[in-house]
């Protein structure tokens, strides 16, 4: 866990400072894809009342998430 502490701050920093979820995600993306081989980072919330899946934000190389 030690490892992972300062990635970990460092998202942290950049949630708490963030306006919106797609400002944090935009800051956050580029934090992850130095650590890890990603392409796009989505954030997404499981509606059991409506019975899908919705994407909240997402960012990355892609300009859309995959349906």
């Amino acid at each position: 866990m030690q490892r992972f502490q300062p990635i970990l701050l460092a998202i942290w920093r950049e949630i708490s400072h963030a306006e919106s979820l797609p400002a944090a995600l935009d800051a956050i993306a580029p934090l992850v894809a130095r650590r890890l081989p990603i392409g796009l980072l989505v954030v997404r919330r499981i509606d059991r009342a409506r019975g899908c899946v919705e994407t909240l934000a997402a960012a990355g190389v892609h300009a859309h998430p995959p349906a």
